[in-house]
């Protein structure tokens, strides 16, 4: 008796797991361009959705902290930005993030991106700042998501934006059909 009540509650909860409407764990991607950045990666990607592409700079894990201390104890959620819907789109905003690192110590701009895991979701409405400094020899980009009283952020040198830069200009001529 135990054993039928036990395949009928199974075959009800199986039942009832696959009646759920998923989202999906993973999602078609094209990865465009990579690079290492210590122990992350960091990345610029297609996606599509509803026939259209859509490019993606996956910036890397997110440390927590306050605006001087960042501790990296998130492995999961990524920082993703939106950086154009065609090619040439996302070379420019690739430019444009190259060209404010070479700025002067203070110099920012906004973007909106999204905090995910594995890839963006629908909601791209998390401002995102992008400051430049130097740090000692090295001209970065600190890219920051304020949540409540602290800071979530990441950190890409020049050298990573315009590898990414230079990573996303081969493909193009690669690839002169996609646009």
């Amino acid at each position: 008796m135990k054993r039928i009540i036990t395949l009928i509650v199974l075959a009800v909860v199986c039942t009832a797991a696959f009646a759920q409407e998923k989202k999906k764990l993973f999602r078609e991607t094209t990865e465009i361009a990579q690079i290492e950045n210590g122990d992350k990666e960091v990345m610029v990607f297609s996606m599509p959705e509803n026939g259209q592409e859509h490019y993606y700079l996956c910036v890397g894990t997110l440390g927590v902290g306050d605006k001087v201390i960042q501790f990296n104890v998130d492995p999961l959620f990524n920082l993703f930005i939106p950086i154009g819907n065609t090619l040439a789109e996302a070379q420019d905003t690739l430019d444009q993030l190259k060209e404010l690192a070479k700025q002067s110590k203070g110099a920012e701009m906004e973007m909106v991106g999204s905090v995910a895991i594995g890839y963006p979701d629908d909601s791209l409405n998390e401002p995102v700042t992008v400051r430049a400094f130097k740090f000692l020899v090295e001209k970065k980009l600190e890219f920051s998501v304020k949540r409540g009283e602290y800071f979530r952020s990441a950190y890409l040198t020049k050298i990573d934006i315009t590898a990414l830069a230079n990573g996303v200009k081969m493909y193009r001529k690669l690839h002169p059909k996609q646009q």
